[in-house]
């Protein structure tokens, strides 16, 4: 960014490197983590050095993958090596949980007397996370900030995703997400979400070992505990600052009818079928 458009303000551009892990479709998880360029730069020479520890690819590849490490004692046995990189070099883990019934049964608890709502892609689990994630890091800059000194608040964060990632979803509902975004929030979005391949942006390599376990803790039903302590089980993290979300079905009620509040007149009170109460009135102007 040119001098002049600042002044004398100038803003630190970090990267967040995010991949999801999904279980039968039902837990899923999006997480990964921040640094800056230089320290992602740094990062990717040591874990391209240590992928020969990793897992091969049908093609031969040298590759990371959590499912693929999982799936022997001998390959989980050098994933801690793998983490300790991660430690190194990243300067705050990301990590947002939902289940796609928690989300269903949520969008069936509201109810709106003669109207007809148009949920759009807010009923797939990976886009209405998404936004749910973004909002919640983006308006929870001072809390993070607190716990993580080296994360200036004002910070400018470039999002990459994983090319198995939706990312013709997000691409379509991203200007409107944006267009909704207060004014001074705006610049601190960074570019539009990038969608790499994992094998040339090893980040996201390191993103996919962050969303595995999230998701396995989130199944064993021990989520909170283990984010909290960072225990693996055969290893102990060593305390990396992080920002944590986990979306139930009630947070998921009360965040779609802010939501559908646009679509539905001012007078108009949005229902919770499930208590009876009036979660909040529409929002759109006659």
């Amino acid at each position: 960014m040119a001098p002049s458009r600042i002044g004398k303000r100038w803003f630190v551009i970090l990267q967040a490197f995010m991949d999801e892990s999904v279980d039968d479709d039902e837990t899923w998880a999006l997480a990964g983590y921040v640094a800056d360029v230089e320290s992602w730069a740094r990062f990717s020479v040591e874990w391209e050095r240590m992928l020969p520890r990793g897992a091969v690819t049908e093609d031969g590849v040298y590759h990371f993958k959590m499912a693929l490490m999982a799936q022997s004692p001998e390959r989980m046995g050098r994933v801690p090596g793998f983490y300790r990189l991660i430690e190194k070099h990243a300067l705050h883990s990301l990590s947002c949980r939902t289940k796609a019934g928690e989300l269903r049964r949520a969008i069936e608890r509201i109810h709106v007397r003669g109207a007809r709502i148009d949920w759009g892609d807010w009923k797939d689990p990976y886009t209405a996370a998404f936004r749910a994630f973004m909002d919640h890091f983006h308006y929870n800059r001072p809390a993070i900030t607190k716990v993580a000194p080296n994360f200036p608040a004002d910070a400018v964060v470039d999002f990459y995703f994983d090319e198995r990632s939706d990312k013709q979803k997000i691409r379509r509902m991203w200007d409107g997400y944006m267009a909704h975004r207060e004014p001074e929030m705006r610049p601190l979005f960074g570019h539009e979400p990038r969608f790499e391949d994992d094998r040339a942006f090893l980040p996201l390599q390191a993103a996919d070992l962050w969303a595995w376990w999230i998701r396995k803790w989130s199944v064993e039903g021990n989520l909170r505990e283990r984010i909290g302590t960072l225990d693996f089980g055969e290893w102990q993290g060593r305390g990396l600052p992080r920002t944590h979300i986990s979306l139930t079905e009630d947070q998921w009620v009360e965040g779609m009818a802010d939501n559908i509040a646009p679509q539905v007149p001012a007078t108009t009170p949005i229902f919770d079928r499930k208590t009876g109460a009036v979660i909040r009135f529409g929002a759109r102007r006659p």
